[in-house]
């Protein structure tokens, strides 16, 4: 909420605090607790992080280097067999 020219104007874009603090700065609090209190699980989120960027790189990479074979040169070879 806040205040233009006297009056309450509510505010309901993204960037909308709550209780004085915006929402993204609360979760990051919440998140930052939650690895200190516990570190199993922050050392399991890093290394699960970790593990997924690895994984999407090499699936990028092996697709882009990966040649597919055309299915037009497959058929085309069957069909002058056939003759």
């Amino acid at each position: 909420m806040s205040f233009e020219s006297g009056k309450r104007v509510w505010n309901r874009g993204s960037e909308q605090p709550f209780n004085g603090v915006a929402v993204c700065v609360q979760i990051a609090t919440l998140s930052t607790r939650i690895n200190l209190s516990m570190p199993f699980f922050g050392v399991v989120f890093f290394w699960a992080s970790w593990v997924f960027l690895a994984t999407t790189l090499l699936s990028v990479f092996v697709a882009v280097v990966r040649c597919r074979r055309s299915n037009i040169d497959s058929h085309d070879s069957d069909s002058d067999e056939t003759e």
